[in-house]
């Protein structure tokens, strides 16, 4: 049975998207390169300014990424992975 393991990152603030995106952008790179099978990105402000472009670099490294919105609306996390081979 697989293990999960909780990495706690530092805040980014919502004034800095592209530390936002750097994060996003590790966390394909753990996917992609078989170190997590899913990395879930969670209360981040800021997360749909840069979900657009995070998604093509993810998709084009054959990962999954996918917003998840709460009973609200209110956009709750991303999910990146599985693999999509």
């Amino acid at each position: 049975m697989a293990t999960a393991s909780l990495l706690h990152l530092p805040v980014t603030p919502a004034a800095d998207p592209d530390r936002l995106l750097a994060e996003l952008s590790a966390a394909v790179d753990l996917v992609a390169g078989g170190t997590a099978a899913r990395v879930i990105v969670v209360n981040v402000a800021g997360l749909e300014s840069v979900a657009a472009v995070a998604c093509a670099r993810a998709h084009a490294r054959d990962v999954s990424f996918a917003l998840v919105r709460d009973a609200n609306g209110v956009l709750a996390r991303a999910v990146v992975g599985p693999r999509r081979r």
